[in-house]
């Protein structure tokens, strides 16, 4: 058995329905075969992809003021699916280094929620050393944002080798970053989802933190298949929250030599209805409305807080979710028909979707 072989022998053992006495090894089986268990296999070659990747995987730190703890709007509490009380520290970005990768000489890739603020950025190598660097171009689509390094040293940290298979859904993937103390962190976990926010990220299960964003998410042969990104204001996404988002380096490619000439990528526009959901339990039959933002398709269509949205574009609604995948599979400026229930009375209103500005709920 191969050591790769091995490796995925052993993740599979090690999957959530696997038997405890499935998962332990045979030693005198595994002697007869002339090699290690598959759960040593996995230990082995676990530790052989973090020691080829770690000297590409960096920290990040930012000179900008601490963090002001403050409680969620309610937008944001509705956005992040937040109903009973909570730990504002947890939504709070923390005093800590953060993590990047070099994709070529000279240039780390990272997160650009990493980047926010306009103090000095210092990127740390593995052996420690600081180097100074420069913000280049960001992709806001991508929530990736590029670094360059001037000096001798930093143009010499060893770029990681690209993924040479597209990503599929339940690949295995190891995310590497960096601590606080300059060691690898280090979790695991596949591909879960593709194409997610209209193909700007991919979903992953490897557990996430505000460390090892902006991290190397890495195949079983150490190559570089995305970067550790946080769409926050796109997703339910909190600290090590288990729900994961990479941008792939094919993406990143696509527009690498743009940002790395400086230009900052904006976001495209998405379609916006302009409603608030009532934060009470859904009974499967539609989206009861909270409030509605003034100057926004709801409130120009006549559409009130109160109203029970049944119909969305001729798809029956489950509930506030399902009404969110419909919206997103539209566009700006396209007319639909939404059918509520106002009292007694039920209505097919004319709505044309505008366009989402960032914090708004939908």
């Amino acid at each position: 058995m191969t050591a790769r072989l091995a490796l995925l022998a052993a993740l599979a053992l090690l999957a959530p329905g696997a038997r405890a006495q499935e998962a332990r090894p045979r030693a005198p089986e595994a002697a007869r075969q002339g090699g290690p268990a598959p759960l040593e296999a996995l230990d082995i070659m676990a530790a052989r992809l973090v020691e080829a990747v770690a000297p590409s995987v960096v920290q990040i730190t930012v000179e900008r003021a601490a963090a002001q703890v403050r409680p969620l709007t309610q937008a944001e509490r509705a956005g992040l699916g937040v109903t009973g009380n909570y730990d504002p520290r947890y939504f709070a970005r923390p005093e800590s280094t953060s993590s990047g990768v070099v994709v070529a000489p000279g240039i780390v890739a990272t997160a650009t929620w990493n980047l926010e603020g306009a103090g000095d950025v210092t990127v740390i190598s593995a052996s420690g050393a600081r180097h100074p660097a420069r913000r280049l171009g960001r992709d806001e689509n991508l929530d990736v944002a590029l670094l360059a390094l001037d000096d001798p040293e930093g143009k010499a940290l060893p770029a990681l080798p690209r993924a040479t298979r597209p990503a599929a859904v339940a690949q295995f993937l190891l995310l590497v970053g960096r601590t606080d103390e300059g060691s690898p962190l280090v979790t695991r976990g596949i591909v879960s989802g593709l194409q997610r926010y209209r193909g700007d990220a991919f979903a992953h299960s490897a557990r996430t933190s505000y460390q090892n964003l902006g991290g190397a998410l890495v195949d079983l042969d150490g190559r570089l298949v995305g970067i550790s990104v946080r769409h926050s204001d796109r997703s339910r996404q909190g600290q090590s929250s288990g729900v994961g988002f990479g941008a792939l380096v094919s993406d990143l490619e696509a527009v690498s030599q743009r940002l790395i000439a400086g230009e900052v990528v904006q976001r495209r526009q998405t379609p916006f209805l302009g409603i608030s959901a009532d934060p009470a339990p859904s009974d499967g039959s539609g989206v009861r409305i909270a409030q509605i933002v003034a100057n926004t398709a709801a409130a120009k269509a006549g559409i009130r807080a109160g109203d029970k949205i049944k119909i969305f574009n001729q798809v029956e609604l489950r509930d506030f979710a399902h009404l969110r995948d419909e919206i997103e599979k539209l566009s700006v400026g396209v007319e639909i028909v939404i059918t509520i229930v106002r009292g007694a009375e039920e209505l097919d209103i004319r709505v044309t979707l505008g366009a989402r500005p960032r914090g708004e709920e939908e």
